[in-house]
């Protein structure tokens, strides 16, 4: 079953009633599109705000607790030694570290539903240079 789609809120001003086949599709298209561009929209912002509550916790907590600050990066992204409000700080930046790559994956699972297959290669590319470069350090 076709998923019915409201072209006058798509595209404000058109005359529904004029629309051909090949305009219908290419509207599906740019629909579809723009479904893709809301989600990621979404995630990058539940992932900044995600980041920043974790940030001015951690910042709220260091100063509440007279703690010393953080001076370098590498103090933060060690988990395996990290506690209280540097915790916080570290996963506040892993957060951020995560969100591209969330990104691309909504970016690649919505062309696939597309179809643009060499689109979803140029993005599984880009997403496996931003993991090895991640894993090498």
């Amino acid at each position: 079953m076709r998923r019915q789609i409201d072209y006058a809120r798509l595209i404000p001003g058109i005359d529904v009633a004029e629309i051909s086949e090949e305009d219908e599709a290419a509207l599906r298209t740019i629909a579809s599109t723009r479904q893709i561009d809301r989600i990621v929209q979404r995630l990058l912002m539940v992932t900044l705000v995600v980041s920043a509550i974790l940030f001015i916790a951690g910042a709220i907590w260091q100063v509440v607790a007279h703690l010393p600050p953080v001076h370098h990066v590498t103090q933060i992204a060690d988990l395996t030694h990290t506690n209280g409000p540097d915790l916080l700080f570290s996963l506040g930046l892993i957060v951020l570290i995560v969100s591209p790559i969330l990104r691309l994956i909504g970016v690649a699972v919505g062309l696939a539903q597309q179809g643009d297959w060499a689109f979803v290669g140029v993005t599984a590319l880009v997403l496996a240079v931003m993991l090895a470069s991640l894993w090498i350090g």
